[in-house]
């Protein structure tokens, strides 16, 4: 397992340089806030970009690395903690995968080349410039060589000159790796036989490059790791130990093969146990999830309606099951129980990649973990795990292998199969749950990546569709025959002020300037048709602006500082275009420090779509608001509007599910839209095409994406102009809301 070789050298490198007198032999780890000591910080990393959407960007202090394309890896490596006169046996530069590599042929693709830099680069390097000056006038900022200067003529015995070693991505426990043997670059740096400025990571032609975690990365074991074996002279190595590797055959819990004990009448029936809208038996079946990297995403997840299983570098996600069998008679004879998940279909196409297993969880009471409160230290409210977390109340071997179903689409005129859910045999499991007695506490399962990495997400039995539900599925006898009852959900956000108490609470921490609005959010935010036009009125007068509607702007022009509706617009104050919600989460910290508003208005979700999948969006929405919360900002989350993209709608439920979850005020933007217009909201439609871009006469633009803005209504609070003019309609429900909150939480009337 990777985490467990990292620690153990880490370990190994504490002793060499215990007390300033190095061992005769030994591994030295170098990795920033972990080896040798927490404080090292000697590992500088960024990558730059030649393609054109990326061109003159700064990619330092990023959590992750990208190569392949135009892109290329920079990395450097202080070597100072290296003890003096020893002699260098190996140098192995190790990096974690973060994205998801694919089998071909049975073999890993090579995804990087290292290549030795000439000169020295700063962190904010880009491809023009080895440390930021003017990106389009030549200065004394400038690589010699677009894309930094490298030695492409020494001979490191690779196929290629220039090449000092070619990665090998060794697919390990929790995750994959990707190894570069760099022992003669090293031993070259050490010896000052040539300047450490480090290294330059490139894709071959025919690779598809790859993304790993930086030296920011929020797991700190996985950042890259420069794995150095040296001894005294006339010793022998140590040698550095490689990635544990999961084995072809993985034996399973013993428990999966119980014989059914069991008395039937020979007449066997199926019924179906859980929260999906088909079960007859719910009882208080129930399920759970737990995020490892409580640093970047504190709290509890028990409100989300989807669970991720695994993920990568330390980043990892489980999910805890559990099915109320108390219905079922101890004497019934137990065919076959098959655990059913429905898989989000945006992420689906990794479970085929990899083996995923269900673990038995082991507890003292059942089922031992509540939803609500379970956390990775916690299994409930002041009921901590054993020693060792999850894993180490679960069982160490599987009850089960996952087994992908899939289904049939069409796209672009031609079917395909495509992995649609995910089933488990936990025959055994269930037989001795239900006839063990107390032997075998039901205390449910765990679903996780420990066997050999990946990700999958699933619908749980929070999900808007309670026909995605996950269920158990049992063959028995004597059958048991009740009809599912019909389970009714609303499509909507909480009613009533469900959220001024808890904003209330939040605003009591708040120690900022009044009257402050942070706007957070991509292009639809940063645009000056949000709010920002009014900072030159010495009124918000909108046309048609019904009276009780006028006296909130009105109390809101009393009490805001509009300078800053158009001051702060900008990436730097959180808001530009083409960003996704990772961008909010990876900077939300510096922005709230130096803002620090009282208020935040967020939407992000439009570019997500079809990158970011709807899971790991919720997750990045509501660890970006929690950090909001506790700095006593009140954030008003929005909805996005419908894309013609497909998906679109997931992106609204996960709005919907975070304002369940946080109590946190939510602008329904795209059920607003919907509501108005919902047949033709849409501007890429036929009926629109003698317009054109914003000026459609709906309220999502010609580019399908955008809110229109057509001219003959901008600025106009009349029903028509609402139902026509998305930005308008946009404005209109943010400035509600705005004095919602003034008026019930800042409990402000104007300065």
């Amino acid at each position: 397992m990777i985490a467990m070789r990292t620690k153990t050298l880490a370990l190994t490198a504490i002793l060499l340089v215990w007390c300033g007198r190095p061992l005769r032999a030994g591994v030295i780890v170098l990795a920033n806030g972990v080896s040798p000591t927490p404080q090292y910080a000697g590992c500088t990393d960024t990558w730059i970009s030649d393609e054109s959407w990326e061109q003159g960007r700064d990619y330092g202090r990023r959590p992750t690395l990208r190569c392949g394309g135009k892109r290329r890896i920079l990395i450097r490596f202080d070597l100072s903690p290296i003890p003096k006169g020893q002699v260098i046996h190996k140098a192995i530069l190790a990096m974690s995968d973060v994205g998801y590599p694919q089998k071909r042929g049975g073999k890993w693709p090579v995804s990087m080349l290292a290549y030795r830099l000439t000169r020295q680069w700063h962190e904010n390097a880009n491809w023009l410039e080895h440390t930021r000056t003017n990106y389009k006038a030549a200065d004394e900022g400038d690589w010699k060589t677009p894309g930094g200067e490298m030695d492409l003529e020494t001979d490191f015995g690779q196929e290629q000159k220039g090449v000092i070693a070619a990665d090998k991505l060794a697919a390990g426990r929790w995750g994959h790796e990707h190894d570069l043997d760099i022992t003669a670059m090293v031993r070259q740096w050490y010896s000052g036989k040539r300047p450490n400025h480090g290294l330059a990571l490139a894709a071959p032609a025919k690779s598809h490059g790859c993304q790993v975690a930086g030296s920011q990365w929020h797991v700190p074991r996985f950042r890259p790791r420069l794995l150095i074996d040296i001894a005294a002279k006339g010793m022998a190595p140590t040698g550095i130990g490689a990635v544990k590797t999961t084995p072809d055959d993985i034996p399973l819990d013993p428990i999966s093969e119980m014989s059914d004990g069991g008395k039937g009448d020979g007449r066997y029936a199926t019924v179906r146990v859980g929260q999906n809208a088909n079960c007859a038996l719910r009882g208080a079946s129930t399920d759970a999830y737990i995020k490892e990297a409580v640093g970047r995403y504190p709290g509890t997840w028990g409100w989300m309606t989807a669970c991720r299983v695994g993920g990568v570098a330390g980043d990892f996600s489980r999910a805890l099951l559990y099915f109320d069998l108390s219905e079922i008679p101890n004497s019934a004879s137990i065919k076959q129980a098959k655990l059913h998940l429905r898989l989000v279909h945006q992420t689906s196409r990794q479970v085929t990649a990899y083996r995923y297993g269900a673990f038995l969880v082991k507890l003292p009471d059942a089922p031992g973990w509540a939803p609500e409160a379970v956390t990775a230290a916690h299994r409930k409210a002041g009921a901590a795990w054993r020693p060792g977390g999850l894993t180490a109340a679960s069982g160490p071997k599987p009850l089960a292998l996952g087994k992908v179903i899939t289904r049939e689409i069409e796209v672009h005129g031609q079917k395909r199969r495509v992995p649609a859910a995910m089933e488990f045999d936990l025959t055994g499991a269930v037989r001795a749950w239900v006839q063990g007695g107390k032997k075998v506490p039901n205390c449910g399962i765990v679903l996780d990546n420990r066997i050999e990495g990946g990700q999958y997400d699933f619908y749980n039995c929070r999900s808007f569709r309670p026909e995605l539900r996950p269920y158990m599925e049992i063959t028995l006898s004597p059958a048991i025959r009740i009809k599912p009852a019909p389970i009714k959900v609303r499509l909507a956000a909480p009613v009533g002020d469900y959220w001024v108490e808890p904003m209330r609470q939040v605003h009591r921490k708040f120690k900022g300037k009044a009257g402050t609005l942070a706007q957070y959010g991509d292009s639809i935010t940063v645009t000056m048709a949000f709010l920002a036009p009014h900072t030159w009125q010495p009124r918000i007068r909108p046309k048609n602006c019904p009276p009780d509607v006028q006296k909130e702007l009105d109390a809101l022009v009393g009490y805001t500082d509009r300078t800053l509706w158009r001051k702060w617009k900008g990436g730097e104050w959180g808001n530009t275009g083409m960003m996704k919600s990772n961008w909010l989460l990876d900077n939300i910290d510096p922005w709230q420090k130096k803002m620090n508003p009282e208020v935040s208005v967020i939407m992000f979700g439009t570019n997500d779509i079809g990158s970011i999948w709807p899971p790991e969006y919720t997750e990045n929405m509501a660890a970006a608001i929690r950090r909001m919360l506790a700095d006593g900002t009140v954030p008003m989350l929005t909805s996005i509007p419908p894309a013609n993209k497909g998906g679109h709608r997931e992106y609204w439920l996960a709005a919907l599910s975070i304002s369940h979850g946080l109590k946190v005020p939510l602008i329904d933007y795209y059920g607003e839209i919907v509501r108005r217009r919902p047949d033709d909201w849409n501007g890429r439609l036929d009926k629109f095409k003698d317009r054109k871009g914003y000026q459609v006469l709906t309220l999502v633009s010609g580019d399908g994406t955008h809110p229109s803005n057509p001219k003959e209504y901008q600025n106009d609070f009349s029903e028509k102009a609402l139902s026509t003019n998305g930005f308008n309609l946009r404005n209109y429900m943010t400035l509600r809301m705005y004095y919602q909150v003034m008026t019930k939480v800042l409990e402000a009337k104007g300065r």
